[in-house]
């Protein structure tokens, strides 16, 4: 245990890096996640490389492992985190390792999504509905952002994750002889999807839908609307595919 008070100590620059700069968290190996909850879960399986806890809150610290523990004002917290309100602590961990999905059964790929809340939504649902892993195609937003963390409330640590261009996912597609279902709202109503075996769902950019390249790969699959709708945020439509491609697959 120890602590420190400044704002302008080494430490907290470099965190602060860390939130903001992809590339920070590529050469530093690791990422922040902040939140009791989130941080019990996790550090529980692997050790922080940093444990920061502000020095207004008690928290059961027992089963969370971390190699350092600081204690800081609250001031520092929030600088680190960029949240003016948090629950007073975080955690630097190191980036889960990219995985094999070459067993896939049910594989998520996601085409340059754009924004972190929905690409952390995404993983978080692709996680809760068994879902077996998840490719990034492209200029997908970082997974380890920030915002996507918090809204993946630790999926990428439960699910395992790669990310390539397109070549690297049609070699995967060929690979697991998947059945590829592109998310668009110009395809067969989702009641009439069917499959069998391994199967993929592409999703894409919330505002050009899904690339030229990939859209060739499969078939086309909407959610039947009332033609006076608007289109389904990403994240929402990907929920209801998620659910309903894994049930009709049996």
């Amino acid at each position: 245990m120890s602590d420190f008070t400044s704002l302008q100590h080494p430490l907290v620059k470099e965190l602060v890096r860390l939130r903001r700069d992809k590339a920070a968290r590529l050469e530093r190996g690791s990422f922040l996640i902040e939140g009791y909850k989130q941080v019990v879960e996790i550090c529980g399986k692997l050790a922080a490389k940093c444990l920061l806890v502000a020095d207004d809150q008690e928290f059961n610290l027992s089963t969370i492992r971390a190699d350092v523990v600081y204690r800081v004002p609250p001031a520092v917290i929030a600088k680190i985190t960029g949240m003016a309100k948090s629950e007073g602590i975080v955690a630097e961990v190191p980036l889960p390792a990219p995985g094999d999905l070459g067993h896939c059964k049910k594989l998520l790929v996601l085409d340059g999504v754009a924004d972190p809340g929905n690409l952390g939504s995404l993983l978080r649902t692709a996680h809760a509905l068994q879902w077996d892993g998840v490719f990034f195609l492209g200029d997908c937003v970082d997974p380890f952002n920030d915002k996507a963390v918090r809204a993946a409330k630790g999926a990428l640590f439960n699910i395992p994750y790669a990310a390539g261009g397109f070549s690297e996912l049609a070699a995967l597609l060929e690979s697991v002889q998947a059945a590829v279902w592109i998310a668009d709202a110009r395809g067969v109503a989702l009641d009439r999807a069917k499959g069998s075996g391994r199967l993929a769902l592409v999703l894409g950019n919330e505002g050009r839908g899904v690339s030229d390249r990939v859209r060739l790969l499969g078939q086309m699959v909407a959610i039947p609307m009332a033609a006076s709708a608007e289109s389904l945020n990403v994240a929402a439509a990907g929920a209801i595919l998620m659910h309903n491609l894994k049930v009709c697959d049996g």
